[in-house]
């Protein structure tokens, strides 16, 4: 995936001319007259906080991804201060991660269910089918929330998560630390 260096609009890698705006690619040189004014970033929704320009969404999209991946979203936290978009997916793998936190509880406490089965030689212990599958259903679940972060990542968009995109826990907890 490229971008026009004018307008700033998608084009395919091989395209000799913008599909947008028409000028040609090949040119070494803009010329300053034809040099469009910086582009916002299209892909951003109206109620998110940051305005994200291409360079910063290109240089941070493989970091920006690691937010997403548990207790790695202090990594683009504390390494991308200066970046909006890296700092918009920490705040939003920040949520993935708390939620993460709540799912692995909720998975210990359904684990210490347990029946007595009987096998050929044995009696055993095991968490039943049933509660099994809803310990399956919270992974999936929580699963579902991280892989829509990293799509959103990948594309290049600020989306916030749906259902705890707008809990800010990352805000809320600077807050507490701060207040010390």
């Amino acid at each position: 995936m490229a971008f026009c260096k004018y307008c700033g609009a998608e084009i395919d890698l091989d395209a000799e001319f913008c599909s947008s705006c028409g000028k040609n690619l090949r040119e070494t040189e803009p010329i300053k007259s034809q040099v469009a004014a910086p582009v916002q970033n299209n892909s951003v929704e109206h109620d998110s906080p940051t305005t994200n320009s291409q360079d910063d969404i290109q240089q941070n999209k493989g970091i920006s991804i690691l937010s997403y991946i548990g207790p790695l979203v202090f990594i683009p936290l504390i390494k991308k201060k200066d970046s909006p978009f890296a700092q918009f997916h920490a705040e939003q793998g920040f949520n993935v991660c708390c939620l993460i936190i709540v799912a692995l509880i909720i998975n210990k406490l359904l684990s210490l269910i347990k029946v007595e089965k009987e096998f050929d030689l044995f009696y055993a212990e095991v968490v039943p089918a049933p509660v099994r599958l809803i310990m399956f259903a919270i992974d999936i679940f929580v699963g579902v929330f991280a892989v829509i972060g990293i799509i959103n990542c990948v594309k290049g968009e600020t989306k916030k998560l749906p259902l705890i995109g707008n809990l800010g826990l990352l805000s809320k907890a600077r807050k507490i630390i701060n207040k010390d």
